[in-house]
């Protein structure tokens, strides 16, 4: 059995390559300040249990 790995093989690939790479040089043309983002986690403080399971007195 082989070890799985976090990085998909893909990555490698020279055409996968070649595409991060242009990507990378058109993200420095990105104004910023112009950015705006959107939480769409739906992460809420308030779904916390307030009660912990426990045997009596413990």
């Amino acid at each position: 059995m082989e070890k799985k790995t976090l990085v998909a093989s893909e990555q490698k690939r020279e055409d996968v390559v070649e595409q991060r790479n242009e990507w990378k040089q058109i993200q420095e043309d990105f104004d910023i300040e112009k950015f705006v983002f959107i939480d769409k986690t739906w992460t809420k403080t308030n779904m916390t249990p307030l009660y912990g399971r426990a045997l009596h007195g413990k």
